[in-house]
């Protein structure tokens, strides 16, 4: 297999019968899905692209949308996801970035679009996912809606794609530190190196349920789709906004028995909370994967404590640039600090730790680097940025994570920290993540993040910005008892250069779009 799209194509010869996708009460087998491929395909293929050419999808979940991105690799595309809820100047930016020639829009984003005054030069045709409503704007963009383009073509057999291998298959963004966005290039080999590797180490079967949680702009998304099309398995995208309610996730998880939940750990943690997920039995679930940021530790052994034996948890753990790259079976006993270990290198990567003198190793600490087939060509149209991120030694061609890491005595790689949390105070070097560390180990937050809030080392301050749990408010009698606590406990471990200036107390710490703590949001806040 050499095509991301042949991913597809293998469960619609074996189990065209079988559910395939399910979407806001509507549900496709896998002949109907090819059936959907095939039209957009055909409706492609008509326009006289040219092999490469990218088409940015900007629209919320839907089966439609998964038969555009499936339809583009059949015809030599590259899908571009887009979030809709992105202003519109910063979607137009970002299709501007891909040279994007076709949009694919919903309804409700052709409505915001058609107010629009104009539209990117790059953009020759747009497409419409409704019967009868179009985007309607003053340009030369070719506008179309389903119903125009719904062909009699619906072969999906009849489109074979040539392009394979190194040839992109898609287009990741994801937010810069110079306030532009990054376009992160992924080939068929690449996301085939990683959906190859999780189908042999998780084994998913035919008989598995995938909820897609994730938005599709999301690399987490990549492991949903394709992992349970090349099962022959069914999954369940979940509606942006069905997402926030955290009781119906969990009904739905218990209801529909799904096997196979992937999410970042704040949206875990969500289900928890607020969703009721551990006052009862998940007997259908195999298995709780979780990526993309730390899983504070009193809350991960809550979560183990509450899984059966025959249930699993993995760390998986990887930038956008290689997708996962490491991973850690997750169990009581190895969780013994504030922190648990980003394991081991995946069968088609390489792991190393580079030091500050450019050696790279494999024992101590350094910076996590990554090598192998996971690893992206490069961000699109940053050739400075390339030079910085990625690098030519010992005849392999490494990309630099920005994490600091270390190999324990067994050679499991734990995570430190990152580089871009490592800052001077008055000469001294401080790496916040270990304040926050300190801080979770009190077991008087549910959640907390260190932010350096200044212009420069002499006159900035550290502020802890903390989700208190409730219980020990509850216990304590206030906020100000437990703040004191929070203090005597790191004074009681750090020198006086690394002690927080301010304690704040949040209801829950701002996210980005891919579910990160939103730092930048915070030090807006001030202090």
């Amino acid at each position: 297999m050499d095509n991301l799209g042949q991913v597809l194509e293998r469960s619609i010869n074996l189990y065209p019968d079988d559910v395939a996708l399910i979407c806001s009460g509507e549900q496709v087998t896998y002949a109907q899905l090819g059936e959907r491929v095939a039209q957009f395909a055909s409706y492609f293929s008509g326009l006289g692209l040219n092999k490469g050419d990218s088409v940015a999808i900007a629209s919320f979940k839907s089966i439609d949308v998964v038969s555009v991105m499936q339809a583009a690799l059949r015809v030599d595309l590259v899908y571009v996801s887009l979030d809709p809820r992105f202003p519109p100047e910063r979607l137009k930016e970002l299709i501007r970035d891909a040279a994007v020639s076709v949009v694919v829009l919903d309804e409700f984003l052709s409505q915001e679009w058609s107010k629009l005054e104009f539209l990117p030069d790059c953009i020759q045709y747009a497409l419409t996912l409704h019967d009868e409503k179009k985007l309607e704007i003053k340009s030369d963009v070719k506008c179309h809606n389903f119903k125009e383009i719904n062909s009699d073509s619906n072969d999906y057999k009849r489109f074979v794609p040539q392009r394979k291998g190194e040839d992109l298959a898609y287009l990741l963004y994801t937010s810069g530190s110079t306030g532009k966005p990054k376009g992160v290039r992924i080939t068929h080999d690449n996301a085939l190196a990683f959906v190859e590797w999780a189908a042999s180490e998780f084994e998913f079967s035919q008989d598995e349920h995938f909820l897609n949680h994730a938005q599709l702009s999301f690399d987490l998304s990549v492991l949903d789709l394709y992992n349970a099309f090349l099962a022959g398995a069914r999954v369940t995208l979940l509606p942006e906004d069905d997402a926030m309610f955290f009781s119906y996730v969990v009904n739905l998880i218990r209801d529909d028995q799904i096997t196979n939940l992937y999410m970042v750990p704040s949206g875990i943690i969500g289900l928890m909370d607020k969703g009721a997920l551990m006052k009862e039995a998940m007997p259908k679930l195999k298995r709780i994967l979780f990526a993309g940021e730390k899983f504070p530790v009193t809350r991960l052994k809550a979560l183990l404590d509450w899984v059966e034996p025959n249930q699993e948890v993995y760390n998986l753990y990887g930038p956008i640039e290689t997708n996962v790259c490491t991973f850690s079976k997750i169990k009581t006993d190895i969780v013994f600090r504030s922190e648990c270990p980003i394991g081991e290198a995946i069968s088609n990567a390489q792991v190393a730790l580079r030091q500050d003198n450019g050696i790279i190793s494999y024992d101590g600490e350094g910076e996590i680097v990554v090598s192998g087939r996971c690893v992206s060509p490069g961000y699109l149209n940053s050739p400075i940025l390339n030079k910085s991120k990625f690098f030519l030694q010992d005849n392999h061609r490494w990309y630099c994570t920005g994490d600091y890491g270390y190999f324990d005595k067994n050679k499991v790689l734990w995570l430190k920290g990152r580089k871009d949390n490592l800052i001077k105070i008055r000469g001294y070097r401080i790496e916040l993540d270990e304040i926050e560390s300190h801080v979770q180990d009190t077991e008087l937050v549910d959640d907390v993040v260190a932010v350096f809030h200044g212009s420069n080392s002499e006159s900035g301050a550290i502020v802890l910005w903390c989700v208190f749990n409730q219980q020990a408010l509850d216990s304590y009698g206030s906020i100000d008892i437990v703040v004191n606590l929070i203090r005597q406990k790191l004074k009681s471990v750090l020198p006086h250069f690394m002690l927080p200036k301010l304690i704040k107390s949040v209801k829950e710490l701002p996210k980005t779009n891919r579910g990160k703590v939103d730092r930048l949001k915070l030090k807006e806040r001030g202090i």
